[in-house]
This record gives structure tokens, sequence and C-alpha cells, in this order.
């Protein structure tokens, strides 16, 4: 009797995850400019329009992690985010209700180059959370303060409301849409750019609609001089 042998080979598949390293929102490498929330470190919140997030960079690629509350996909209470790399802007991001890690491509792989994380949206869009960044090969480094720093503090003009969208008259176009966070960018709005130029570190205290005795609608409520101290005006986490 023969005996057939049917020989069996096994594909073994080994997965090589590379490490990615981690600096987390509670490192000194960071740099925050604006009205940051620093009660817990590891979970570093803020919420008005112009809060930057700065360091410098060399490496290929990094990921910077963000989360976002009140998110409504796109409509009035979604954040967006401008990512600046050596002061021009490469990346917008949308503000997502989990934590995502966004890619970001930096391809300086011989010089530091600066980052900044700007929120572009102002405090009504939700409050953000920043977890810190991770990347596979690269170094990072803290930007040093500017000389110069300036508060801005206003209405719709400053936070950029609607600085980024151009709707006809009508009958072609209505401009009563209403307010939609994706028209809206601090960064190109004149308190900003100011700032820049004067190589200034840009702070800004400004809701659109209020204003220092009334607001819009005429009521006296949440005014400026109210909100001022505030590190999040009309949301359920106000805090001195």
């Amino acid at each position: 009797m023969k005996r057939i042998v049917f020989p069996f080979f096994f594909l073994i598949s080994i997965n090589t995850f590379s490490k990615y390293y981690e600096i987390k929102s509670s490192s000194d490498l960071f740099r925050y400019i604006g009205r940051f929330d620093l009660s817990d470190t590891q979970n570093v919140k803020f919420a008005h329009s112009g809060n930057q997030i700065e360091f410098l960079f060399k490496g290929k690629n990094f990921r910077v992690g963000l989360k976002d509350t009140l998110v409504k996909d796109g409509g009035e209470n979604t954040n967006y985010y401008n990512i600046t790399i050596n002061g021009t802007v490469k990346y917008v991001v949308q503000g997502t209700s989990n934590l995502k890690y966004h890619e970001i491509e930096i391809n300086s792989m011989d010089s530091f180059s600066r980052v900044e994380i700007f929120k572009k949206t102002e405090a009504i869009c939700g409050t953000a959370i920043f977890y810190g960044i991770r990347f596979k090969e690269g170094k990072i480094k803290k930007t040093e303060a500017k000389k110069r720093r300036v508060e801005w503090v206003g209405d719709s003009f400053l936070v950029g409301y609607g600085n980024r969208v151009s709707i006809e008259i009508p009958p072609e176009g209505n401009p009563n849409t209403g307010f939609h966070s994706i028209n809206q960018d601090g960064y190109f709005a004149f308190g900003a750019i100011v700032s820049r130029n004067l190589n200034a570190d840009f702070s800004c205290v400004g809701v659109s609609g209020r204003g220092v005795y009334r607001n819009f609608d005429g009521s006296q409520n949440g005014t400026i001089p109210k909100v001022y101290r505030k590190l999040y005006p009309g949301h359920e986490l106000e805090k001195e």
C-alpha cells in the first residue's frame, strides 16, 4: 500500500508596525498663543477664533490630533483649522466629534519648518481639544515668542464672518441664508493680517453680533464686556 503525502504550505504573514513618536499636548515644545484652557494639559481646550499652536518641525510628515464638541457636519457648529507651513496656509482641517489624527505633509528633511495650527472659526462653532502630534521620523523644537503682542477685541469683522464667500444680491442670490462656519476665516480678517505685518503675536476676543453696550439684535445679554474673560463664551463650559 502506497502512502500519498500531501505537502501543505502555510503562508505566514508578518506585519511590522512602524513606531510612531508621540508628543503630547502637555509638552513644552508647543507654544500656545491666545486663550487656552490648560487646566488639563493632556487635553488642551480652546474656543476663540485665532488661537494658535506653534512649533518647528523637521521631517517628512506628522499627524495632528484634534477633537471637537458640538459638531454638526458642516453647519454652524463645525470648527475649521488652517495649517500653515512657513507662513503659508497649506491645509484646512475640518473638526470631527471623534479624536482624529490628520496627516500633514512637510517634506522638510534638512531644515526646520515653522508650523502653525490656527483656529479659523469663532467660539460659537464649538470647543476644540488638542492632543498633540505623532510622527515616524523627524524632530520638533519650540518657536520663540515674538517681541510684540497684540490683543484685538471686536465682533464679526474681527473674526471674519462670511469673508470666504461672495453671494449675489437678490434676485440672483440670497444673502440671508444664515451663518455657515465654512465661510469664516479669522486668519484673513484684519486683526490677524495687521498682527502678521507687525510681526506680532496675535490674540483675539471676538464674537459675531456682540457689541460693547448692546448687540446687533438690540439685546444687552452677552455683550463683549460680559464675555471678555470667558474661555468658552456662549457654551455650557463657561469658565474664566
